[in-house]
């Protein structure tokens, strides 16, 4: 037996419907038999769409954006890259940690209210920058300007040993005073250095966004060698 059926906007509205299907003996010779036939309509959403990808970020933890599923569907993350946490699956912010350095990929698939309808899917990424280099140095090539004051004059900073901490990359060394890297050297280029100082430095990459490393540098300050001019005076071993 065929037959066609076309759904109403009302029968959609509704969400199912009941047809009955009727069995006419041709003669009427046995009486009529007949059943039901209930037809779910499983709405379909719009596809799976992320707002925000891709980005960068330094650390280990971020949030992933999804457009909530519509006509009902369902939602949920799920990590393409290996090593990633995801705190809510179904949260479509949901927090994400253990970040990978690089591309860190996740997957919404947005699937129907009653699972008829195929489900659809949209990636989103995170990129994870690499932390800059940094070297923590001890240097001892300064001598004291004055003699016994272990303090080196007008010391170049920056032009001595950026380079020595940062491994020569370009990035952006910057100097401080206290280990909680609030007070900044006043003038890296012209800076008196005392034997046994310790400065903190952060190496910053100049790119969005702006990732850093700290480290440290200790200094050792060669003494002067100190002379005293003598005026001495000595008594003649045989008169005359």
């Amino acid at each position: 037996i065929n037959d066609s059926y076309i759904p109403s906007a009302a029968d959609f509205a509704a969400g199912s419907v009941t047809l009955r299907l009727a069995g006419v003996h041709p003669q009427a010779v046995c009486g009529n038999v007949s059943n039901t036939v209930v037809i779910t309509f499983d709405k379909k959403p719009a596809l799976a769409a992320v707002i925000g990808s891709p980005f960068d970020v330094c650390g280990t933890t971020a949030n992933l954006n999804a457009v909530v599923p519509t006509q009902g569907g369902t939602g949920v993350w799920s990590a393409i890259t290996a090593g990633p946490s995801i705190a809510d699956p179904s949260n479509i912010t949901t927090a994400v940690s253990n970040l990978q350095f690089g591309a860190n990929v996740f997957r919404w698939t947005v699937t129907s209210a009653q699972g008829t309808c195929a489900p659809s899917t949209a990636d989103f990424t995170i990129n994870r920058t690499t932390a800059p280099v940094v070297v923590n140095i001890s240097p001892n090539d300064l001598c004291e300007t004055i003699a016994n004051t272990g303090i080196a004059q007008s010391v170049d900073l920056a032009a001595n040993y950026d380079n020595l901490i940062n491994g020569g990359a370009a990035t952006v060394v910057t100097w401080f005073t206290n280990a909680a890297r609030t007070v900044p050297v006043a003038d890296v280029n012209d800076e008196d250095v005392s034997n046994g100082e310790i400065y903190y430095v952060r190496v910053s990459t100049t790119g969005i966004p702006v990732c850093s490393s700290d480290g440290v540098v200790n200094f050792t300050i060669n003494p002067k060698p100190f002379v005293a001019n003598l005026t001495p005076s000595l008594c003649e071993d045989v008169p005359g």
